[in-house]
């Protein structure tokens, strides 16, 4: 049940999700494993320009530049090289980024996040929240993210809407859940938080 709505408008047509027209222009998606959502026989490079075509941009030199200058600006110190790498000779973090510079080629006004530093260790995992924060800060894209890493949302998020079961328990703005949470069960996943006992630190 329930419906989604995007300006007004319901996505959902006889139960099916009728979304094709805003799909790349308006609502873009990274999924929470970017290797497996990458084509494996295409180079980052083929699959930049063929996801760019599908936007009605047909000039492959000018889709290569740009996406150079993007990866660029997601630290790759040589974009040319990840842009003839297969998605297999790259990391899970590098895909993330490629995901993210995808993106910001397409220019969303809606990015959907699921898990996007789900599996990544925690130095990547701040190169992926920062690049998703200069997405929205720079870019002016929504986001919404999914993920159970409290750590994380407290960096990016605005807003916090906790489900448990499917059903949003507790919302509000990010530092009020965080700091003044309402419903037992937020307090337990802000407890479950990992902290760094002194006797460990070197």
């Amino acid at each position: 049940g329930g419906e989604i709505l995007w300006q007004g408008h319901s996505l959902l047509s006889g139960g099916r999700l009728n979304s094709s027209g805003l799909l790349g222009r308006k609502l873009s998606m990274i999924f929470q494993d970017p290797t497996a959502s990458l084509y494996p026989l295409q180079t980052i490079g083929s699959q930049i320009c063929t996801m760019l075509q599908a936007q009605g941009q047909f000039d492959t030199a000018a889709s290569l530049q740009s996406a150079a200058q993007v990866l660029a600006g997601l630290d790759f110190s040589k974009p040319q090289a990840i842009l003839n790498s297969y998605p297999f000779q790259l990391s899970g973090g590098m895909n993330q980024r490629v995901c993210i510079a995808m993106a910001l080629l397409l220019k969303p006004e809606l990015l959907l996040a699921d898990e996007p530093t789900s599996g990544l260790d925690l130095l990547t995992q701040q190169k992926i929240l920062r690049h998703l924060l200069q997405l929205k800060t720079d870019h002016h894209t929504a986001l919404i993210v999914v993920s159970h890493n409290i750590s994380a949302l407290a960096q990016i998020a605005d807003t916090i809407a906790v489900l448990r079961q499917g059903e949003i328990i507790e919302s509000g703005p990010a530092q009020t859940i965080l700091n003044r949470p309402q419903h037992d069960y937020t307090r337990k996943l802000i407890e479950a938080i990992p902290h760094f006992r002194k006797e460990f630190l070197l």
